[in-house]
């Protein structure tokens, strides 16, 4: 990796510390400010709400303004939902700096462009797993400090400790020199995207593995602790090996080409879900939830096989469209888990074992191959 790259893997290693100390907190500290359950659960679905609209504008900016705006702009309003967020007293306060922080996921397109420019000899599969790889390696450790932090000086102390992780990770951030003109400013035209067959036919499919996929994932604490009797404690520590799953996997497959990866991890969520089904064994179960780390993982793969079949005067565009299409995919699979689990615990993980055979099916027959000419304008 160049120093542009192996600097941003800093500033994301250094933010991912700073997010794992209070995201997995956030519903304790709304309770802790008098939410209720169902404005605790409303408030963490339009964080995700506020993301998933972020996405394309965000892809519009990264092909117009440039990418290297875009992560600056990104970062800063990060920084500013943190601040909001530690100093809040009270839902509304704290609320306002939730839906920020979604927005703040804008980012997302602009840093996977980002990457593909400054990849120099690297595949694009390469460089981005290497480079996003660092953000799920701080993922690993600050949960577990960020709940030490929290029991010991109160839930709002991880929010401040975070703030400073945050300014820290921002002037690591700006230490990047922009891309060539050549990318950040290039022949724009985003309609003839949606008449790239290849691409928009990659977008099916990545709807359907990413449902798939996620079905299995938001129940599975409470299917844990209802079936087999698993504590807090257990299931935090299940979200590590979860995390040090995406590093791993994503380093391993990082060399591989990009579509024979993401049938891969589509393979890992079957043996995760078969797993969660199968015993309530703490071994077993933390070797399941290092594969469950495919669902997460499945995005720098897709987005590898997407710079394949698009114009890079596309790609901001393109990045987003893929990270919109896998976000709505988890927001609709997350609804339908929870009415298939209130009708019966098991179903959702049931569903998800029948249709991810499907999914990898649907992505050997039409997932763009390796050998597949680079595409152009709309075809």
């Amino acid at each position: 990796m160049n120093r542009n790259l192996k600097t941003l893997a800093l500033a994301l290693f250094t933010w991912a510390l700073g997010e794992g100390l209070f995201i997995y907190l956030v519903p304790l500290h709304l309770g802790e400010l008098g939410a209720s359950a169902e404005q605790i659960g409303t408030l963490i679905g339009l964080g995700s709400l506020a993301r998933v609209v972020a996405m394309l504008p965000a892809g519009f900016a990264a092909d117009r303004l440039g990418v290297h705006r875009v992560i600056a702009g990104g970062w800063l309003t990060g920084l500013a939902a943190a601040i909001v967020m530690a100093g809040a007293s009270g839902i509304r306060l704290f609320a306002a700096g939730w839906i920020m922080y979604g927005l703040s996921g804008w980012v997302v397109p602009a840093l996977t462009s980002y990457v593909i420019s400054e990849r120099g000899t690297l595949k694009p599969e390469r460089a981005l797993t290497w480079v996003f790889s660092t953000f799920s390696a701080g993922l690993v450790i600050s949960p577990a400090l960020g709940g030490l932090i929290g029991e010991h000086f109160g839930l709002r102390s991880s929010f401040v400790v975070a703030v400073g992780l945050f300014g820290i990770s921002n002037l690591i951030v700006r230490l990047r020199r922009p891309p060539p003109v050549g990318f950040e400013v290039p022949d724009y035209s985003d309609a003839s995207l949606l008449r790239n067959r290849r691409f928009m036919g990659l977008m099916g499919v990545v709807f359907v593995a990413m449902f798939a996929l996620w079905l299995g994932i938001p129940l599975a604490p409470i299917y844990l602790q209802e079936r087999w009797g698993a504590r807090v404690s257990e299931v935090g520590l299940l979200g590590s090996a979860a995390s040090l799953g995406e590093v791993v996997l994503a380093l391993f497959l990082g060399s591989r080409p990009p579509r024979r990866a993401f049938i891969a991890l589509q393979a890992a969520g079957l043996v995760y879900l078969l797993i969660l089904l199968s015993t309530g064994q703490a071994g077993w179960l933390a070797l399941g939830f290092f594969f469950r780390a495919g669902a997460l993982v499945s995005r720098q793969f897709i987005d590898a096989i997407s710079a394949r079949v698009v114009a890079p005067s596309q790609l901001g565009l393109a990045f987003a469209i893929s990270a919109t299409v896998s976000s709505v995919a988890g927001v609709v699979s997350a609804a339908s888990a929870g009415h298939l689990y209130a009708i019966r615990a098991h179903l959702p993980f049931q569903l998800g074992l029948l249709l991810i055979p499907l999914a990898i099916a649907l992505t050997y027959c039409f997932a763009p191959r390796p050998g597949d000419p680079e595409a152009g304008p709309g075809q």
